[in-house]
């Protein structure tokens, strides 16, 4: 067989964003060929490798970005039995296997095909669309936010920043029977919270946080789940909790974040920092999905041609007050 090659999206370097063919290597036995229908941009987090402040990506350069993909399987290595071919999968966070030849340092989501190990595949139901299933590790993402410090029914619960993340984690709160708060600077963000997330959705900006949380509860919240990146506002986290709370700082904070132990202590703070998804949080967010309890579709504000990937994330870069979640499309 002669080298394949596909056209992949590559991090060159700090916002240096290029198209170009990466070899695609050989199926081993256990492997399967996947051809992309859609990839999900990971905003913030890609925002950060992009911009270099995700810790130590300077030395990772060049290299194949994001952590969602869906697409059919073409083919399949000698020994592979959990997938078949034209089956609709997933695949996560560097599943894609490279060649050497390349040079690139990791295999993300974001190229026409990837080789990889079928573990790694995760199949799609046929009642989730492929743009929702490329984006829903996302909600698997707050998940493990959740498993950490986990709201009950009838807690009081705010959510700092509706990106993707927090939209998600604002809806799975809501499931579990708490009220939630969520707030946003970006006024798209906090409509399209208002309507599909929360109960109650405000611009900081206009609205006193503080005052409105204690309106619902004097004390203050069961929950703060933090999904800002803004490392300066832990203390405010910590005035808006009852004693005891819940603090989730959910997401990646590139800057150091102070913590004046004193008043954290006072009100007998725990304090969770998760980090990543599992293949049970798709799964399950699979299944949300199918029974119509979490919505993603109308939070897509972009889908875009793969062709045109680098405008994407110069819009990325520039104005990201537009964009929520944005999905590209490989076929």
């Amino acid at each position: 067989m002669g080298e394949r090659t596909c056209p992949a999206v590559i991090f060159a370097g700090r916002d240096k964003i290029e198209i170009r063919n990466v070899i695609l290597p050989d199926l081993e036995d256990e492997e399967i060929l996947v051809r992309s229908l859609c990839t999900g941009i990971s905003v913030g987090t890609e925002r950060w490798y992009l911009t270099g402040k995700m810790k130590g990506v300077d030395d990772r350069y060049p290299l194949i970005p994001g952590y969602m993909r869906v697409g059919i399987v073409e083919e399949t290595g000698s020994q592979v039995d959990r997938v078949k071919p034209g089956e609709r999968v997933y695949l996560g966070a560097w599943a894609m296997r490279l060649d050497p030849r390349d040079g690139l340092s990791g295999g993300g989501a974001h190229s026409a095909y990837a080789v990889a190990h079928q573990s790694r595949a995760i199949p799609v139901p046929d009642n989730v669309a492929s743009e929702e299933a490329a984006v829903a590790a996302l909600a698997a993402v707050s998940q493990v936010g959740l498993s950490l410090t986990p709201a009950n029914a009838g807690d009081l619960v705010v959510v700092i920043g509706q990106g993707m993340v927090g939209q998600m984690s604002a809806q799975l709160t809501r499931l579990m029977g708490a009220t939630v708060i969520t707030s946003d600077l970006i006024d798209l963000r906090v409509e399209l919270s208002r309507k599909h997330s929360a109960d109650i959705a405000i611009n900081p900006a206009r609205e006193d946080l503080g005052s409105i949380v204690r309106e619902r509860c004097a004390d203050g919240a069961d929950v703060v789940i933090d999904t800002s990146g803004d490392s300066r506002l832990f203390g405010y986290d910590v005035e808006l909790l009852r004693k005891p709370g819940k603090l989730c700082l959910q997401g990646y904070f590139p800057d150091p974040i102070h913590i004046d132990f004193h008043d954290t202590h006072l009100k007998r703070t725990v304090v969770a920092f998760p980090w990543g998804f599992d293949p049970e949080g798709v799964e399950r967010a699979f299944h949300l999905l199918g029974e119509k309890r979490l919505t993603i579709s109308p939070l897509i504000t972009h889908r875009i041609d793969s062709r045109d990937a680098i405008d994407a994330y110069h819009l990325l870069l520039k104005r990201p007050q537009e964009m929520l979640s944005v999905v590209l499309n490989w076929s």
